[in-house]
Parts: structure tokens; sequence; C-alpha cells
């Protein structure tokens, strides 16, 4: 039985290996890429790039907290949170980090579950009602599930 519990065990540490290790390879063209494509969902009146040194440090802390093997729904929620409070982009901030967020939780197989409008909302609510990073993270907590499709 306990020969059991351990390879189990360590196939579960093998594939969040794994999934950690996807998640090092998203890099700044990573991000400007996810941001072109959802520029061309919806109204968008530009896809440039608002601040350069946002993006820069987003990138450095991500790679920092993947490294640190930090809690992929923390990680997730440090994303959404960074970009819609600072606004590195012109426009399309919102999409962005939603989808940014949405990747990261992916990676380790999770899906958020809410329907569209409800998606729309929180993550405008972030800078609306001052939601912390911490409300970021307990709202992917209890949408995300595991993606068995």
């Amino acid at each position: 039985m306990i020969s059991k519990l351990t390879n189990i065990s360590n196939r579960n540490r093998r594939i969040r290996d794994r999934s950690y290790d996807r998640l090092c390879e998203f890099g700044k063209e990573e991000i400007l890429r996810i941001h072109r494509q959802c520029s061309k969902v919806g109204r968008t009146w530009t896809d440039k790039i608002r601040d350069e040194g946002f993006i820069d440090f987003l990138v450095h802390e991500f790679e920092r907290r993947v490294e640190r093997r930090d809690d992929v729904f923390s990680i997730a929620a440090f994303v959404m949170h960074y970009v819609v409070d600072k606004h590195p982009f012109w426009d399309v901030s919102h999409r962005s980090a939603f989808e940014l967020s949405d990747v990261v939780l992916r990676a380790f197989g999770y899906k958020i579950r809410a329907l569209t409008d409800e998606k729309i909302a929180f993550v405008r609510s972030i800078d609306s009602k001052g939601l912390s990073e911490n409300d970021v993270e307990i709202w992917l907590r209890r949408r995300a599930a595991k993606d068995i499709d």
C-alpha cells in the first residue's frame, strides 16, 4: 500500500514539475502574443504597449514565482491582478489579464468554470471595486476545476 502511494506521489510530482517547466517558457514574447490575440476580439482601438517597464516587471516577477514553485492559483492571481491594476497596454488590459491567468491555470490542467458575463464582470471589478490579489486568488480557486475534456 505504501509503495502504491509513493508511486502516485512521485507521478503527481513529475506532472507538477512538467507544468512548472511549461510556465518557464512563458516569457515576454508569449505575453505580447496573447495580448495581440486578445486585441482581435471585441472592440479595440490599439494593441500597443503603454509601459514597457510594467511588462518587464511582470515577466521578472512571474519567473521568480515560477522558480520558487509558488502555488498555481497564486501565480494566476498575481498575473490577473497586476495586468488589470497596472494597465501595461493602452487597450485590452482586462481581456489580456484574464487570458494570461487562464494560460497559467491550463498549464496545470485547470479551467475556469464561469459564464462569460461573470468572467467579464469579475475582471472589471478588480479595478472598479479595488479587489486585492488575494480576492482574485479566492475567485479563481472557487471557479477553477480540473479540465477533463
